[in-house]
């Protein structure tokens, strides 16, 4: 059985290179939405954001949103998406009303602000949280 994943990231300039080493132009996750195609080569297709100043209900409405994730779901058995940073936690909720299965990743050996405190208990709370991933172990 073969498993086709899906990557939509916040980064705006990832290029994907194939097995042969050619490079293909981004697919943004917008074009996407408005158009409702993806190019599908390889076992890894990644969708970026041209932005991440916008909000997904500023690109398009809840409806048209959850018609392209579900689109997305039917093409792929893996979808993942990289929030990036909870700086913006107004953006990270908007995406995680999308999400089935979430996870947060944190820097290890690195201690917590007030405000991070609080965005990783709205994570932690929310109805697909299933841990933590500790990267990065600091030197001394």
């Amino acid at each position: 059985m073969c498993i086709r994943d899906r990557l939509i990231s916040g980064e705006k300039d990832t290029v994907v290179a194939h097995s042969d080493q050619k490079l293909i132009p981004n697919q943004f996750f917008e074009t996407f939405l408005a158009k409702k195609e993806i190019q599908i080569e390889d076992l890894i297709t990644v969708l970026n954001s041209k932005t991440e100043k916008n909000s997904l209900f500023e690109i398009q409405n809840k409806d048209n949103l959850k018609s392209g994730f579900n689109l997305l779901k039917d093409q792929f058995d893996v979808i993942i998406i990289d929030i990036n940073s909870l700086k913006n936690i107004n953006h990270a909720k908007e995406w995680l009303l999308f999400t089935e299965k979430n996870i947060a990743i944190f820097e290890a050996g690195r201690s917590l602000t007030d405000n991070e405190t609080e965005n990783m208990k709205y994570i932690s709370g929310h109805s697909g949280f299933i841990g933590w991933v500790l990267n990065k172990q600091i030197e001394s």
